[in-house]
């Protein structure tokens, strides 16, 4: 499942949840940073900045005491996340 976190730092994350350690940390794979972005043109939106660039695994473990509240991604976010991340596996 596709889920958005909002960390306590105000940092938004987008993954899928594998696992949740006895409500004590949560396993994201395929995470990506949530940024806003803007066009030449002044347009807002939002762009998906890979978390795990150098990293062997696409995958991060975070204590859920950083995680201020997740909710699942909406279908078009997921769409545009899959997207996303199918474009990263292909530039590996």
């Amino acid at each position: 499942m596709v889920r958005i976190y909002t960390l306590v730092n105000g940092e938004q994350i987008i993954g899928e949840f594998v696992d949740s350690t006895a409500y004590i940390e949560s396993t994201i794979e395929n995470p990506f940073y949530i940024m806003e972005a803007q066009d030449e043109y002044g347009n807002t939106g939002l762009k998906l900045i890979n978390v795990c660039t150098f990293s062997e695994k696409q995958c991060i473990i975070v204590n859920n005491k950083h995680i201020v509240f997740s909710t699942k991604a909406n279908d078009a976010m997921t769409r545009y996340y899959k997207k996303i991340v199918e474009a990263n596996k292909k530039v590996d």
